[in-house]
């Protein structure tokens, strides 16, 4: 590999890698998704923040779709205020469960991690609630795709 094509292979990793791990603390407005609310949402519990399919939950029956992608066990439990609306259990890695909650008349709600010592690392996230009429599909919109330096060719 030439010195030039190593250094640009560097440099992609490098943009890859940033706008990853910045958006993974508790209520940074980049980690949310662009698009309207959704009443099916996959949640990703990882090191230390949540991973969403979507930036908003419809109000109304939503079904939350969690997994633990992260090293260490974890667990989700929804807030409105201080009422719990679902909880899981502890989830090991790569752990999934299904999680069935009611949001009619809220206009947010929290993600929290109750395990010792995660809220306080930055596993705790407030989504909104949006009533939403449109009679589009409820499923996630966004999805994410992962590139490898390896994968993306270099001029």
């Amino acid at each position: 590999m030439t010195p030039r094509r190593a250094a640009g292979r560097v440099a992609l990793i490098t943009a890859l890698a940033v706008p990853a791990t910045t958006g993974c603390a508790a209520d940074t407005p980049a980690a949310a998704q662009a698009g309207p609310p959704v009443a099916t949402m996959r949640v990703g519990l990882v090191e230390w923040g949540f991973a969403t399919s979507a930036g908003a939950l419809r109000a109304g029956p939503v079904t939350l779709q969690v997994t633990n992608a992260g090293t260490t066990a974890h667990d989700l439990r929804v807030l409105a205020g201080d009422q719990v609306r679902g909880v899981t259990p502890a989830l090991r890695p790569g752990q999934r469960t299904t999680l069935q909650v009611d949001l009619g008349g809220l206009s947010s709600v929290t993600f929290l991690c109750t395990l010792p010592g995660h809220r306080e690392q930055g596993m705790r996230r407030e989504l909104p609630v949006v009533a939403d009429s449109s009679p589009t599909d409820s499923s996630p919109t966004g999805t994410t795709t992962v590139t490898t330096a390896e994968e993306v060719p270099l001029s």
